[in-house]
């Protein structure tokens, strides 16, 4: 039961940075009509916006390593209990 939330939640947490990234591309469109300084305010977002997603979905992916990697040592650790 509890595997079935971290998969769910590792497929929300790829729609989540998806609709991140779509709404990152909506938001350098909107600013670069905005004078002579268009294109490097619209690629500044692109640029800080790509940072923060991608730190921000590293963490989310680290922490779900974290538990994965904690279940599968206390698996080994059962197993070698019974041995």
């Amino acid at each position: 039961m509890g595997d079935w939330f971290v998969n769910a939640f590792e497929k929300l947490l790829g729609v989540f940075i998806a609709l991140f990234v779509c709404v990152l591309f909506g938001a350098a469109l909107l600013t670069l009509p905005k004078g002579d300084q268009g294109i490097v305010l619209s690629m500044s977002v692109l640029i800080l916006g790509g940072i923060g997603i991608i730190i921000f979905g590293g963490m989310a992916y680290l922490a779900i390593g974290m538990y994965r990697r904690t279940e599968r040592i206390a698996q080994m650790m059962r197993d070698m209990q019974e041995k």
